[in-house]
């Protein structure tokens, strides 16, 4: 199963994607953010997909 999340630079948030990842059993991790997003740390393999979080969903999404 697959992980996919959306970090936005309220690091309260950081702490529910977190437990997601440290609870499930992952076969991909995959999150994305702007640049702040790559000083989220964990153990797990994973991968970066950095985005303009200021622009719309739809245009995130185009981006992605």
């Amino acid at each position: 199963m697959e992980l996919v999340a959306l970090l936005s630079s309220g690091k309260g948030s950081w702490g529910q994607v977190a437990g997601l990842i440290n609870r499930g059993e992952w076969d991909n991790i995959i999150l994305i953010g702007s640049e702040f997003a790559e000083k989220f740390s964990i153990e797990k393999k994973h991968e970066v997909i950095k985005v303009d979080t200021s622009q719309g969903i739809k245009d995130m999404k185009e981006e992605i």
